[in-house]
């Protein structure tokens, strides 16, 4: 049984990248949207941005348990291009965003870890990390993360206690490389492009853990789920065969045969961002990829993605 179904958008082009749920059912909902002028996304009255900014605008939506009505509807970017990837939601109602940007004058927070734009080539891309107060009226803090180079976050989670846990790629020609902490699992960039996996505290202005994670050659975190420990789960696609897995996991070794074919890994860290708790490979001799993952109150994870093989 359907219990609701709705459209959200321009005449022009939007997606959802992100959903997530609170406790009462409301859904909270972010992606990106690009208007020409002839039609502008929907937005809510009170909202923390009501005009849309750039090319590529973030929005972030908050729909009622029954899908019938928008409870806030806001612009999130810059004057040029972003986009909202992923989106989780604390026990308050308060909404934590990740994505990249394009744009110097994304706003970012005073007090926030990272307030300053680290791009200098045009069209290359920061991490953006927001969180957004209950009723989507203002910014809890928002900050950059990144390189001079190109990266981008792709999954977000938080735990109880409101620390954001932050996944996605980062590619670093040698100019700069993207922020580790000290005793972190990996604080060395690996290869072209290397997963990152960062714990921000929860007022957005400290890192409390900043790993790497990968191989000698590419790989990308596309999602992020934490359990009541604090212990973070990742999932992504890994072209490297020196990607660390862990003894007694459940694939040690690299599937793949083909250069630039994929495989999936399934990889848990400890609270404390300093080692593996677990790491495997899951996949063919072709491409595969972890999308999405979660996790239950035993630790037991769930992944899902796609898998192709000839």
């Amino acid at each position: 049984m359907r219990l609701y179904s709705t459209f959200l958008g321009t005449v022009d082009v939007d997606g959802g990248n992100g959903i997530a749920v609170d406790s009462a059912g409301n859904a909270y909902v972010t992606g990106w949207t690009w208007a020409s002028g002839s039609s502008t996304f929907p937005i809510t009255s009170g909202a923390f941005d009501t005009t849309h900014n750039g090319h590529d605008d973030v929005f972030v939506t908050k729909l009622n348990p029954t899908g019938s009505a928008l409870l806030y509807s806001t612009f999130l970017g810059g004057s040029w291009i972003e986009n909202g990837l992923d989106i989780a939601v604390d026990g308050s109602g308060s909404a934590y965003v990740t994505g990249y940007t394009a744009s110097s004058d994304f706003p970012a927070t005073a007090g926030a870890f990272d307030e300053t734009y680290n791009v200098d080539v045009d069209l290359h891309k920061d991490v953006f990390v927001t969180k957004l107060n209950p009723a989507g009226s203002a910014l809890v803090y928002s900050t950059f993360l990144g390189t001079v180079d190109v990266d981008g976050g792709n999954g977000i989670a938080v735990d109880g206690a409101g620390n954001a846990y932050v996944t996605g790629w980062t590619w670093a020609s040698g100019a700069s490389t993207f922020p580790t902490t000290l005793g972190a699992f990996d604080t060395t960039h690996n290869g072209h492009d290397d997963v990152f996996v960062t714990k921000l505290n929860p007022t957005g202005s400290a890192l409390l853990y900043g790993t790497f994670l990968g191989g000698s050659w590419i790989e990308n975190g596309l999602d992020i789920a934490v359990d009541g420990s604090g212990s973070a789960y990742v999932t992504g696609y890994t072209a490297s065969s020196d990607f660390p897995a862990t003894p007694g996991a459940f694939d040690e070794t690299y599937n793949v045969a083909v250069d630039q074919h994929k495989d999936v890994f399934v990889a848990k860290l400890n609270p404390a961002g300093s080692a593996l708790v677990y790491s495997t490979f899951l996949g063919t001799v072709d491409v595969d990829g972890g999308n999405g993952i979660a996790v239950d109150s035993a630790g037991n994870a769930y992944v899902t993605g796609w898998t192709w093989a000839s």
